[in-house]
């Protein structure tokens, strides 16, 4: 059985179907993704965040971030918030 609103049958039982509406020389477009794990969806909430112009320690604040290595902040593997 498929996934709520999932495209494929993926049968995974961790899938979260995300939506994304964006515009491309005026043309509205969606693209739609199914994305399995906890890890992924920590990715694409921090994606969400730069691409909505949060800063960095909002981001490092806040549940289910991922973080990249930033030396200048003390990061030296790439790690994620819970």
């Amino acid at each position: 059985m498929p996934c709520g609103l999932c495209l494929s049958k993926c049968h995974k039982p961790d899938c979260r179907p995300i939506t994304a509406n964006f515009k491309i020389d005026n043309e509205e477009k969606e693209l739609w993704a199914n994305l399995g794990g906890e890890c992924n969806t920590k990715k694409l909430n921090s994606l969400v965040d730069f691409l909505e112009g949060k800063d960095e320690g909002w981001i490092e604040r806040q549940h289910l971030r991922f973080l990249d290595r930033n030396k200048l902040r003390g990061r030296m593997e790439m790690s994620y918030t819970s």
